[in-house]
């Protein structure tokens, strides 16, 4: 019996790990990733490493307001 089970990996990254992450489940089947991006807080080379992964089960969310849930998800972000 084949499962039909699909894995969804939900991350935010301010780094290199994203396209690491990104390039790692490219190839996976049965296997999702949501890369959050914050705008305007990563390096040119970082974004495009992340952005330019072509694979239906990778997908980038870039945004302003992701800044705010990357340092909240990190721990960097303190009240």
């Amino acid at each position: 019996m084949t499962s039909l089970h699909i894995t969804t990996y939900f991350t935010a990254t301010s780094g290199d790990t994203g396209s690491s992450a990104l390039q790692a489940v490219s190839a996976v089947k049965r296997c999702n990733i949501v890369v959050l991006l914050p705008r305007d807080r990563i390096s040119a080379v970082q974004e495009l490493q992340m952005t330019s992964v072509v694979a239906d089960n990778c997908h980038v969310i870039r945004g302003l307001y992701i800044v705010v849930l990357c340092l909240c998800i990190s721990g960097r972000l303190h009240s």
